[in-house]
């Protein structure tokens, strides 16, 4: 009996540790799911998110001579997020002049500077190159004679005169397809990298207001000229 008896209690013992070794075996519960991504409805909550980066492209685009494109990027950051216009306005107004689209950017300068105070030079800029010339020969004359100097500068082998002339040909009448074509090509013999330069910073340069006549046009002739070169 007293052998029944400590047989039976091995056996409990026995099954006790079993359980213990079985339960201490057991997989711990797997980690906790990540947070779900922002949803549609979050992220409407929170258009201006990003927008820093957005409009901290603009100036590469600039630099690159996309000026089409950095006017589509800051548009792009002032719809999803309005609050954010105030950072970029001024580069947007200066890109719509380069390009030659005055009204907008009469209008944009109307929205943030109703008063005029800080967008005066740019609204003389404006007045100035915002000019519908006759077709006449007599009002072509002062173009016509600027552009022949042009010509003889390269000729000559004067590069640096012959975009000066041929730009101010441009502001003397235009539309101008081959004085731009003329000046884009001058300074690209000279090495020079229109794309990457403003026009108002090409005004020291070039000593005339001519120079503000669009770089993004010069850019765009060059590049077609010397690809069919």
């Amino acid at each position: 009996m007293a052998s029944a008896a400590s047989s039976a209690r091995f056996a409990m013992v026995a099954m006790t540790i079993a359980i213990a070794i079985a339960a201490c075996g057991e997989k711990p519960p797997p980690p906790a799911a990540p947070p779900p991504a922002p949803t549609a409805t979050q992220a409407a909550a929170d258009p201006c998110r990003g927008d820093t980066e957005r409009r901290a492209a603009v100036p590469e685009l600039l630099r690159q001579g996309r000026l089409d494109r950095a006017v589509r990027a800051i548009g792009e950051a002032d719809a999803r997020c309005p609050s954010g216009a105030a950072a970029t306005w001024t580069v947007l107004l200066d890109t719509l002049v380069e390009l030659g689209r005055y009204r907008e950017a009469i209008a944009l300068a109307d929205r943030f500077d109703p008063d005029g105070e800080k967008t005066a030079d740019v609204r003389a800029r404006i007045k100035a190159l915002d000019v519908v010339f006759a077709g006449t020969d007599e009002a072509k004359a002062p173009m016509r004679k600027l552009f022949a100097e042009a010509t003889k500068a390269v000729d000559s082998g004067d590069l640096a005169t012959a975009e000066k002339k041929y730009v101010e040909a441009w502001a003397a009448w235009h539309p101008n397809g081959p004085a731009l074509v003329g000046a884009g090509l001058a300074a690209k013999k000279r090495g020079d990298g229109i794309a990457a330069q403003p026009a108002s910073a090409r005004a020291g340069a070039v000593g005339s207001r001519a120079a503000h006549a669009s770089t993004y046009l010069f850019s765009a002739v060059a590049r077609a000229a010397a690809s069919t070169a």
